[in-house]
């Protein structure tokens, strides 16, 4: 009796934690170096709020770019 029940692809699941695995590592090597860029610009925004504007409406186009990707 067949119960409708399909075996999962090897090949895909171990792309996928490839995949998944490498943008993790790649999440953590970009973390500090993002956490750095945001103190710059709160420093920034202080002499300047224009600069610093630009620079967080940067950030937050690359992040949002950067989550629809993974959508």
């Amino acid at each position: 009796m067949n119960s409708g029940i399909v075996p999962a692809d090897k090949n895909l699941r171990k792309k996928f934690f490839i995949v998944l695995g490498l943008l993790v590592i790649a999440v953590f090597i970009i973390l500090p170096y993002f956490n750095e860029y945001l103190e710059q610009i709160k420093q920034v925004s202080e002499e300047n709020p224009g600069v610093a504007f630009k620079k967080s409406m940067f950030v937050l186009k690359a992040t949002l770019g950067f989550v629809s990707f993974l959508l």
